[in-house]
């Protein structure tokens, strides 16, 4: 699901306003302010408790440009 969503939606192509008009507002942030980040998970079972990750769009807090995206474990 993530890999189609940023298939059709690649990053690099993208600013943040964009990415939160497509996403809604972020879960939360990564690193820095402008690192919007989103949780993710599998549908819900016992098997895939606990294996949320996080969606982070890394910006260019220069000019508002997302320079990628990556999935990482919550802290």
């Amino acid at each position: 699901m993530v890999a189609s969503l940023l298939d059709r939606h690649p990053p690099e192509t993208m600013t943040a306003a964009e990415v939160r008009g497509l996403l809604g507002e972020p879960t939360g942030y990564a690193d820095h302010d402008e690192d919007a980040a989103y949780v993710v998970a599998p549908a819900a079972s016992a098997r895939t408790r606990g294996t949320e990750q996080l969606l982070v769009y890394r910006t260019d807090r220069r000019n508002g440009r997302i320079l990628g995206a990556e999935l990482i474990a919550p802290p």
